[in-house]
């Protein structure tokens, strides 16, 4: 199957799957919002914003070509990557529970046939990046079992 022929084939499924990314994102905000602890609120804002990127994105792939389907979902596993490298950082860098979801966005790009070079190194850069950074001091630590698992090593 060509490029052309996938970017086809598979428009229809990413925009679905941006728009239950925006809804989710979204009602991760809200939950955090309304329950607060013990995540803190810059989770929350980073669901708002993550939920505006999502929502562009739905509207920009709503109006843009199918050629130009592969380079935008490249960029948006980038922002997927930098959204969840934050994330992972409020929420605890070594010990988060969303580390998996980096997986997610890889597998996602796979299913999809956009094989941007970029994604992977994002990926890894981003979370060796919160944990080298929380373990050399230059990031806090989101929460006290991550100090700990810092100080043994």
């Amino acid at each position: 199957m060509t490029e052309q022929e996938s970017d086809i084939k598979y428009s229809g499924q990413i925009k679905a799957q941006v728009l239950i990314a925006a809804g989710m994102s979204l009602a991760a905000a809200v939950v955090v919002f309304a329950v607060g602890a013990p995540l803190p609120k810059a989770l929350g804002a980073l669901g708002l914003l993550s939920a505006a990127v999502y929502g562009g994105y739905f509207l920009f792939l709503s109006r843009a070509a199918n050629s130009d389907a592969r380079r935008s979902n490249t960029l948006m596993g980038l922002v997927g990557a930098a959204i969840l490298t934050v994330a992972v950082h409020y929420t605890g860098g070594i010990v988060s529970p969303f580390v998996f979801m980096f997986f997610t966005v890889l597998v996602t790009e796979g299913m999809y046939g956009v094989s941007g070079p970029y994604t992977l190194p994002a990926v890894t850069a981003g979370y060796l990046g919160v944990v080298l950074g929380q373990y050399s001091g230059v990031l806090p630590y989101a929460n006290s079992w991550a100090a700990e698992i810092y100080a043994s090593l």
